[in-house]
């Protein structure tokens, strides 16, 4: 009878451990199965997984990769709004996670994607610029960094480019001191930004519409020396300037 007991409670024992291996293996079949699900841009079934595994084993050491994995899900069906929240989050219960520098990146992308033309409202490309800055403050060696930096300097192009749009609006109301203005702002903020020739010329046009030609001698001067091959040079000849 003894042994009987001393069996029995061997044989329970064996069952709760067994048992107990099958469930701690569920977090990882259901991380591969949504890992699969992604390889095979199935987002939709992966955001599905990566919900599971966060709701059943919320303590599980996979939760840091799940939640980044979850804005990875909306990032790729083009939810940013969705996928930036999921980032966020991921960033204040995991800031010291190895990827969390790619969250960083890709919530400052979220906003790169939502960049509008230079003639509509440029809120989403500060944000993005706001971001990728902050990528490199906090992330000055990251692996992401060329990247980042390439897109601040997309970012500060379209932001540049938004301001000569509003110049070349100004110029077109014939409002030449907003023109000017608008022109300093861009001349001040991106110094080094490609169409220094165009800026050169609507300051020399704004002067000689206002026939302030020794302003506009200046600046026509300018465009020689540093754009002796730019198309705008043609241009001012053809308005027969009085010098």
């Amino acid at each position: 009878m003894k042994n009987l007991l001393i069996y029995f409670i061997i044989l329970v024992s064996f069952c709760a451990c067994s048992t107990k291996s099958k469930k701690s293996l569920a977090p990882d079949l259901i991380y591969n199965k949504a890992l699969l699900a992604m390889k095979s841009k199935k987002y939709l079934k992966a955001g599905e997984l990566w919900e599971k595994l966060e709701r059943e084993y919320p303590e599980s050491e996979l939760m840091a990769i799940t939640r980044l994995n979850q804005g990875d899900v909306s990032y790729e069906l083009g939810e940013y709004e969705k996928a930036r929240e999921a980032y966020l989050r991921f960033l204040k219960l995991h800031p010291l996670y190895k990827e969390a520098h790619r969250a960083r990146y890709r919530t400052a992308l979220c906003y790169f994607k939502e960049i509008s033309p230079k003639d509509k409202d440029q809120t989403a490309t500060k944000l993005a610029l706001s971001e990728f800055q902050r990528y490199l403050q906090e992330y000055p060696k990251g692996e992401l960094v060329d990247k980042v930096r390439e897109n601040i300097n997309l970012c500060r192009l379209r932001l540049a480019e938004h301001d000569l749009y509003i110049a070349e609006f100004y110029m077109k109301k014939k409002n030449y001191v907003a023109t000017r203005n608008r022109l300093q702002k861009i001349l001040a903020t991106y110094p080094d930004i490609s169409f220094l020739d165009n800026i050169l010329y609507l300051y020399y046009e704004s002067y000689f519409n206002e026939a302030m030609y020794d302003e506009s001698k200046y600046f026509f001067e300018l465009l020689l020396k540093n754009y002796p091959d730019s198309a705008y040079i043609a241009k001012i000849n053809r308005m027969k300037p009085r010098y």
